[in-house]
């Protein structure tokens, strides 16, 4: 499970809400929580909208490589 998935998870939030209040593209959060896309490439702004969405930081959704 990828951190970004685990956080989701732990505020009980769909992928599909997630996507709409962070204002990424739902398919782009499936490859984030699939590893098919390395969320540590990701722009910023992304990671940040992600990470408010979540109420956590941007770092807590990075993976260890």
């Amino acid at each position: 499970m990828t951190n970004l998935q685990e956080h989701r998870k732990m505020r009980h939030i769909s992928q599909s809400e997630l996507a709409r209040q962070a204002g990424v593209n739902v398919r782009t959060l499936q490859d984030y929580e699939q590893g098919r896309k390395n969320i540590n490439l990701a722009a910023a702004i992304t990671v940040q909208k992600l990470a408010e969405a979540l109420d956590c930081a941007s770092w807590e959704l990075l993976e260890d490589e």
